[in-house]
């Protein structure tokens, strides 16, 4: 796992050209990028992405905390 302020993030390293940012339905992050890209130019983008992981992770939370209907 890599820290990058304060997430924390798993990365997939594999033949493709392009890099991204998945968040899964336990929250987890998964950056997938391509098999050259260094750890640094991962950092980099996964800084440059923190507000989209923020809000993104927020989105998530809503959808998966329980309604208050279901509580009673």
């Amino acid at each position: 796992m890599n820290n990058s302020d304060k997430f924390e993030y798993s990365v997939v390293r594999s033949r493709r050209k392009s890099i991204c940012i998945e968040i899964d339905r336990d929250l987890n992050i998964k950056v997938r990028a391509p098999l050259r890209m260094t750890d640094s130019q991962i950092q980099s983008f996964v800084d440059s992405r923190q507000n989209w992981i923020r809000s993104h992770l927020e989105i998530c939370l809503l959808y998966t905390s329980p309604s208050p209907r279901d509580t009673e």
